[in-house]
């Protein structure tokens, strides 16, 4: 090929600290460069960041009570003091050596409660279990096994008690959970106008009961064979399946909520997957895999998911489980995209500018102020590409190959929110049983 000079040129370059699986760089290499050591904000810094942004959506002035106020504040220590401990004491391990916390894990706890609207939290009881299932959500579902989740739940409720004393952590819920899609859409009278919007309200409120969530989700999968041709979807609703699709629904409803799915094959990540896509109104896209699918074909896919998301704004839900990884570039595409939502030489410049020309009028309504230039218009394609576009990756945790995509490819984990399927209970065995065999009349 021809030979090409680089000029002028400069490299900034990050790394994790070593250890915890992840190895040095050599030191031939370290002193080409000025080495910065990024150490953690202090704990007042810590606490005025999130205070500020707790406060600040939970404010009188958006109907909330003055009690919820005045707890939120005094919540953003005790959270930075749980994902403290948890940091210390949950530690990673060759088993577990996804237990990395970081401070992502207080943003997407905060980023969760701030879902939540005045109408749905009204009392310090609720505000209490919003703050639980949002700290569970984002920490306590990666955990391999039963015993660290009871860990963490045991630690919840001694700091409640220790800053706020028994009697609240009486009140607290021992398991909440909050779901956008419990409303009923409301009812046509035939006088609207055209543009009058008659899809359910998404309201992030508390569960009443596990039973009344069973009923909502059985009407979505009535709706979703009803909807969808030839892809009849039969799920038990057993608890476990419930509260699976209670979290990977959180996930895909907050903007740029991408999913990591772990467990073994059969444990119905897709399934859950689809039915939460279609209650969040989605569409759904999975690649379909032939001998002569690579990574071209990956790309010209990519690009549709993106007009899709970027140019007409609809929400999509990528799915891509291991078995579709046919080579480990697949991963390195991923991975830009959940990293940066950009994908180097992914559109030509005409394609670029054809899309950013659609744009332009949209920008400029909801962003009146931004002046349309060329490299607004891409940030704003690449801002709705990751706020649309949700990557929910179904892998399996058996073999090697799990742990070294995760040294490779830091993204796939950082950048989404994982979710663990452990084995199936005996409850839902039995309920799985029933439910194909309850009627079988046996001689």
């Amino acid at each position: 090929g021809d030979f090409i000079t680089l000029a002028d040129m400069q490299y900034m370059a990050a790394m994790a600290h070593p250890g915890g699986g992840r190895n040095d760089i050599p030191e031939r290499l370290k002193r080409q460069f000025s080495v910065f050591n990024c150490t953690l904000p202090s704990n007042a810094s810590i606490d005025v960041i999130f205070r500020t942004i707790g406060c600040g959506y939970f404010c009188v002035e958006r109907g909330f009570t003055a009690d919820v106020c005045e707890m939120v504040s005094k919540l953003v220590p005790v959270t930075r003091r749980l994902w403290q401990e948890t940091k210390s004491k949950m530690l990673p391990t060759p088993a577990k050596f996804h237990y990395v916390f970081n401070l992502r894990d207080v943003s997407r706890i905060w980023e969760g409660m701030l879902v939540a609207p005045a109408q749905a939290v009204q009392s310090v009881g609720t505000l209490m279990a919003l703050w639980k299932h949002e700290c569970c959500r984002v920490v306590s579902d990666r955990f391999t096994n039963k015993k660290d989740v009871e860990w963490f739940q045991q630690r919840i409720h001694s700091l409640v008690t220790a800053e706020f004393g028994e009697a609240l952590e009486k009140e607290l819920h021992a398991d909440p959970y909050f779901v956008d899609f419990l409303r009923d859409a409301p009812e046509a009278t035939g006088d609207e106008g055209e543009d009058v919007d008659l899809e359910p309200p998404k309201v992030y409120e508390l569960v009443p009961t596990m039973d009344a969530l069973k009923e909502k989700l059985l009407e979505y999968q009535t709706l979703y064979n009803e909807q969808v041709r030839g892809a009849r979807m039969d799920l038990v609703f057993f608890r476990d399946c419930l509260v699976h699709i209670v979290r990977v629904s959180r996930i895909i409803r907050l903007p740029q909520g991408n999913a990591l799915l772990v467990g073994v094959g059969g444990s119905g990540k897709q399934s859950v997957t689809r039915l939460a896509t279609s209650i969040a109104r989605y569409n759904i896209f999975q690649i379909q895999l032939s001998r002569s699918y690579n990574a071209n074909n990956l790309l010209d896919d990519i690009k549709n998911l993106y007009r899709l998301a970027g140019v007409k704004g609809k929400g999509v839900t990528f799915i891509m489980t291991d078995n579709e990884i046919k080579s480990e570039n697949f991963l390195e595409y991923i991975n830009n995209l959940l990293a940066t939502g950009e994908i180097g030489g992914l559109f030509a410049r005409d394609e670029i500018d054809e899309m950013c020309g659609e744009l332009a009028p949209v920008m400029k309504r909801e962003q009146p102020k931004r002046p349309p230039t060329n490299e607004n218009l891409y940030n704003y394609f690449i801002t709705r590409v990751r706020n649309n576009l949700h990557v929910v990756l179904c892998f399996s945790p058996v073999g090697e190959k799990f742990r070294s995509r995760a040294l490779k490819f830091p993204a796939v984990f950082s950048g989404c929110t994982m979710d663990w399927f452990m084995s199936w209970p005996r409850d839902a065995l039995v309920a799985v049983a029933d439910h194909f065999l309850g009627h079988f009349d046996i001689k």
